[in-house]
């Protein structure tokens, strides 16, 4: 929306006049970040205000409670896991409920791409061009999309390394479900997952999906 701030508000006395349509939120806007300068300017004046060594200590103070909390976390996601080992999980559809491939058969390459390994997988999903190809490194770009075979709903990426394509899942558009159990979860990051995912220094050209030939053309062109 059009808008226009005229003025000198940081000049002694200055003031300044925020014109904006009348259907616009920058009102609003401007309420937030004034307020949020305030609680800032507080802030800094309450620190300022205390001594060095009592400044000292809170920051201390605040570092150990902090170190605590992530040691409690690690532990606890240390403790889903050996409570899961052995145990299998079926990485469903988010949206249809297909099921999509298992936990042993994912592994993370480098630390960020999480690639199922099961020739097969191609069978399950559709591949398309990436609006936004990226490199991820000197060997791995992300060029394209895959989606489910069934519903369409987005499952993550289509990864090129080196000169063969893998496909890269997010976990927050699976359900998973325990295979025993039938318990199912949902997790918005890899790093909750309830399993330990298997770290891979390389990629066997095995694993790759094929894709078809039409699709191909267009992904080297990327």
């Amino acid at each position: 929306m059009p808008q226009c701030l005229a003025g000198r508000t940081r000049a002694k006395d200055g003031r300044s006049y925020l014109i904006s349509l009348i259907d616009s939120n920058a009102v609003d806007r401007d309420e937030a970040n004034r307020q949020r300068e305030s609680m800032m300017t507080k802030a800094a004046l309450t620190l300022k205000a205390n001594p060095e060594a009592a400044f000292r200590e809170l920051m201390t103070s605040q570092q150990e409670r902090d170190k605590y909390n992530r040691e409690a976390r690690q532990q606890q996601k240390r403790d889903i896991i050996e409570s899961n080992e052995g145990e299998l999980f079926s990485f469903r559809c988010g949206m249809c409920g297909k099921h999509a491939f298992l936990s042993r058969e994912i592994g993370v390459y480098r630390g960020s791409l999480y690639v199922v390994l099961d020739r097969d997988f191609s069978q399950q999903m559709r591949m398309k061009p990436h609006p936004k190809p990226k490199k991820l490194g000197q060997d791995s770009t992300i060029i394209g999309k895959i989606f489910c075979e069934k519903c369409e709903h987005d499952w993550g990426s289509l990864a090129r390394v080196q000169s063969s394509y893998y496909p890269s899942i997010r976990i927050a558009q699976f359900s998973l479900v325990n295979v025993v159990s039938t318990e199912a979860h949902t997790y918005r990051k890899w790093k909750n997952a309830p399993f330990e995912v298997e770290k891979l220094d390389d990629l066997q050209p095995e694993y790759s999906v094929e894709v078809p030939i039409d699709l191909l053309k267009k992904l080297k062109k990327l």
